[in-house]
């Protein structure tokens, strides 16, 4: 026997649950306090269903109570976001959103330019260490400033903070005649900094110019605010031309198609083999000039 009610109970109940974090809780009573942030619940047949109970989760812990075509807007000084999803529901203490969508943007942006999109089967808003956060355990897909367009095994968003995280990334930008291709075990992007960093082992294919490739592998990657990709930790790249480069750290530059290496740096292309303190390799002209040369080997 299903029981009904209205979408406003529904939510008059999440606030007033000791169930559903502290986070959730404060986003329904600012709809009494705050007239900048609004919810809205778009009116469906609404039906209270039993939800599956998880083999590991109490049985208490689960509601029995689910919202049909969920919307949750948030207002902030900075930065605005909308959740939508098929259903809402509580469980495990988290507000549980299904096959949803996130958008977050800075306040007075345009609905076409984003800071981040997430959609995906289940989003959980929670919090954790006083932060407030947006976890998502499966897999996402992800466009980050209108440039970067990809999938995560799994992301959570920090809205304090801004900044979002998360697990097995592959990220592809396109654009300037230049398509790079970021894929990584971990990864952390802030939209203030405008800094992305893959930590835990990476590889990042530059293709362009041509039909040229440079494909670089290792343990840290970091791309700055403008562009450049810094990579350190046995790292490794091989370039369309044959060449295998090696050394302590290595700098990208978009902008001159350059790639230099710094700490013993190696350049092994067949039987030649080349080691000096420093090299540079160009992507353009396919050319390599290596500084302080310590060891010159050449095949027959």
């Amino acid at each position: 026997m299903t029981k009904s009610t209205s979408p406003v109970d529904f939510l008059d109940r999440a606030g007033k649950s000791s169930t559903v974090p502290k986070f959730a809780r404060r986003m329904v009573r600012r709809l009494e306090i705050v007239p900048a942030f609004v919810v809205i619940l778009l009116i469906a047949p609404l039906a209270f269903i039993p939800s599956p109970i998880r083999a590991h989760a109490k049985p208490q812990e689960e509601s029995q109570e689910r919202v049909e075509g969920f919307s949750l807007v948030r207002y902030e000084e900075e930065l605005t976001w909308k959740l939508t999803g098929e259903k809402a529901g509580k469980g495990n203490g988290d507000l549980v959103v299904s096959n949803f969508e996130l958008l977050v943007r800075r306040a007075g942006a345009g609905v076409e330019k984003s800071l981040y999109e997430f959609s995906g089967k289940e989003l959980r808003l929670n919090s954790e260490a006083g932060a407030e956060l947006a976890t998502i355990p499966e897999e996402v897909k992800i466009k980050i400033q209108d440039e970067f367009r990809g999938e995560a095994e799994s992301a959570r968003y920090d809205f304090s903070s801004g900044k979002v995280s998360g697990t097995e990334l592959k990220l592809t930008r396109t654009g300037a005649g230049e398509e790079i291709s970021l894929n990584g075990k971990s990864f952390e992007y802030s939209y203030k900094s405008e800094e992305l960093s893959l930590i835990g082992g990476f590889r990042a294919t530059v293709s362009g110019y041509g039909e040229r490739w440079i494909e670089i592998s290792g343990d840290q990657l970091t791309r700055s605010r403008d562009k450049v990709i810094f990579t350190r930790g046995n790292v490794v790249a091989r370039t369309e031309g044959g060449w295998k480069l090696s050394g302590e750290t290595m700098r990208w530059n978009p902008e001159k198609k350059n790639l230099e290496c710094f700490g013993t740096a190696e350049a092994v292309k067949g039987d030649t083999k080349v080691q000096g303190e420093s090299l540079t390799y160009s992507g353009k002209e396919e050319k390599l000039r290596v500084n302080g040369a310590i060891l010159v080997v050449k095949g027959d």
